[in-house]
């Protein structure tokens, strides 16, 4: 992993009495911050790009292939390990592009090749970015409670629902004089109404349980 990863960060580190759902900062060496991780080129030309950064870059992500951890994925850091990264890119230079080999050329190189094919070729800044910071956070335990949560809620609200429903059996089975049949017929209709479709419903339309009441009702009768 170490050969794939252009850095390793440890996010296995005290972290006291930080409040972690803003989180805590990984220790970085100046060497760490001095690696360039990732490369980009932007169009000289403002009618092409349509950013024209100047002086430095700056982008602010949670997950990226060549960063990783000591026991984490080959895929990199990724939103799962909980890690804002931030990175600062400096101008190194202006480069051209090769229209057919698509290659980038530094300013000493495309001068050569203008002068020899008569060519002019698009101009590009490039752009080193290296890892400025990186904060640990509790995201992915965030992220956890919040799908349980959800979870729970469906829950609830299946349970409530089919609660609806069984009464909704009861007072049908009192005001008819086939309440077997009545039952039967009510239970086939809504064997095709999953209880996720059902929820999906509530949620989608606001509707109450009376209203999937007189919704099953409905079914019932265009059978």
């Amino acid at each position: 992993m170490a050969n794939r990863h252009r850095l390793i960060l440890d996010p296995n580190f005290d972290t006291g009495d930080v409040n972690m759902s803003i989180g805590a900062d990984i220790a970085l060496s100046n060497s760490d911050m001095k690696k360039t991780i990732y490369s980009k080129y932007e169009s000289t030309n403002s009618m092409v790009s349509d950013t024209q950064h100047s002086g430095e870059w700056r982008e602010v992500v949670t997950a990226h292939p060549r960063l990783g951890t000591p026991d984490g994925s080959e895929e990199g850091i990724t939103e799962d390990d909980g890690i804002i990264l931030r990175f600062l890119g400096l101008p190194v230079g202006i480069y051209a592009q090769h229209p057919d080999s698509r290659i980038f050329m530094n300013e000493d190189e495309v001068e050569d090749m203008e002068e020899a094919t008569g060519m002019s070729f698009p101009r590009f800044t490039k752009w080193d970015f290296h890892l400025d910071r990186a904060t640990l956070t509790d995201g992915p335990a965030r992220r956890e409670r919040l799908a349980q949560a959800s979870e729970d809620n469906q829950k609830d609200s299946e349970t409530k629902m089919m609660g609806a429903m069984e009464t909704f059996f009861d007072k049908m089975m009192q005001k008819m004089n086939n309440p077997d049949d009545v039952k039967s017929a009510l239970e086939r209709k809504l064997d095709d109404l999953e209880p996720e479709q059902i929820i999906a419903l509530k949620q989608l339309q606001e509707i109450d349980a009376e209203d999937a009441i007189q919704l099953a009702a409905a079914k019932l009768e265009d059978a």
